[in-house]
């Protein structure tokens, strides 16, 4: 899987659907491999298929094209335990495929965004270690 970013020509036009999450923040900001900082809230899902960045609802639980950022999780370059919740504006960095990318858990409920923040798809109720292969 590749990154996507906003339309980027280089874009993947469709993500795999996960089968299993290994975590879900929420709210979160992000810092992308391209350096681009998201300040808007996001949910982030790290996911068997990769790392997952939504920064509004998509249409279907399958349907993952409208994903802000998309990447498989490099797991040899990135964190061996999962992360605790770090101080706020801290984060944490994950490593992809297409680069690392930070998330700063937020103070707040970001209930200004209560169709993502209650969107639990289909694929998130099967939970796995962190790490562990599916």
């Amino acid at each position: 899987m590749t990154a996507q970013l906003d339309g980027i020509a280089s874009a993947q036009p469709t993500a795999p659907t996960p089968s299993a999450v290994y975590a879900r923040w929420f709210p979160a900001v992000v810092q992308l491999p391209d350096a681009t900082e998201v300040t808007d809230v996001v949910l982030v899902y790290a996911t068997d298929a990769g790392l997952f960045v939504f920064n509004q609802r998509p249409a279907t639980d399958t349907d993952l094209s409208g994903a802000l950022f998309c990447s498989s999780l490099d797991w040899p370059a990135t964190l061996t335990v999962q992360p605790s919740l770090p101080q706020p504006r801290l984060g944490f960095v994950l490593h992809t495929v297409a680069g690392p990318v930070r998330i700063s858990p937020v103070m707040g409920c970001g209930c200004h965004l209560r169709a993502l923040k209650n969107w639990h798809p289909s694929w998130a109720g099967r939970s796995l270690p962190w790490g562990q292969a599916a």
